[in-house]
């Protein structure tokens, strides 16, 4: 089962969860202030402007599906973007 790592909006806390592929809630709460905990995205090795980088997984962990269904993130430059205007920081 996946490992994922989740922030602390409050705290600042770093902790992380085992969840199904499927079932990865994009928050959970906070182990020590019992706050909001955002899923924090993982740094992925990236060569070139293609959206062949871009998988079903990190996909969805960027965007709802309604948004993806305005504008998808397909490149490089527009994942940078998409994470620096939702104020996420990639965890490596």
């Amino acid at each position: 089962m996946p490992c994922y790592d989740y922030k602390c909006e409050s705290c600042g806390h770093v902790m992380e969860r085992y969840y199904k592929m499927e079932l990865k809630p994009r928050q959970d709460i906070c182990d020590r202030c019992k706050g909001t905990a955002n899923a924090q995205i993982p740094l992925v090795s990236v060569h070139g402007e293609e959206a062949t980088w871009i998988d079903d997984e990190l996909r969805g962990a960027l965007q709802t599906p309604e948004d993806a269904a305005k504008k998808p993130v397909t490149t490089r430059s527009e994942y940078k973007k998409y994470l620096k205007d939702n104020d996420i920081v990639p965890v490596s």
